[in-house]
């Protein structure tokens, strides 16, 4: 009875039949296409990061911009660059980094609207600070005189000539 009526139904309203045997293929077709081609998720490259405060040790997405909150609220979780002259179980902390809260601002800015993340531009490279991981080692900005020479001596050849590598997670 239910074929009868369903046939009857199809032969007095084709085009009712057609759009409603259509919309379900159509729908199909969209998500499967759009799986397909619609872009992944970032995968955003992971980095270490340090509390200064507790000398814990976390792996982070590369895009959080430190100081971070630490376990007390304060702004004590800084980016930890590891280097190695071999495997990365013989890894070394080289040196931190942090940024200013200006540099902070434009960086969580310019992620927000998508505009990518331009570490280059030189009003944000002034914005970087970097340290020793000695504890009240002074913060340096990137690029100066005295950074440089923390980089060099980080990043000074051993025993076989070469210079370490960055250890990333």
């Amino acid at each position: 009875m239910l074929i009868v009526s369903l046939r009857n139904f199809s032969e007095n309203h084709k085009f009712a039949a057609i759009a409603v045997g259509a919309v379900p293929l159509v729908l199909a077709c969209v998500l499967v296409i759009s799986h397909y081609t619609s872009p992944p998720e970032p995968d955003w490259p992971k980095a270490y990061f340090i509390d200064e405060e507790t000398g814990d040790v976390s792996v982070r997405l590369a895009d959080e911009f430190p100081p971070l909150p630490g376990a007390d609220g304060k702004p004590t979780v800084v980016r930890a660059i590891y280097v190695t002259f071999s495997t990365p179980e013989n890894k070394a902390l080289a040196y931190l980094e942090k940024y200013t809260d200006q540099a902070k601002a434009q960086l969580q800015k310019d992620k927000g609207e998508n505009k990518g993340i331009a570490l280059a531009q030189p009003q944000l490279l002034s914005g970087l600070l970097v340290r020793r991981p000695d504890k009240g080692s002074p913060w340096l900005v990137a690029g100066s005189a005295d950074a440089g020479k923390l980089m060099d001596e980080v990043f000074k050849p051993g025993p076989s000539g070469a210079p370490p590598r960055m250890c990333p997670p």
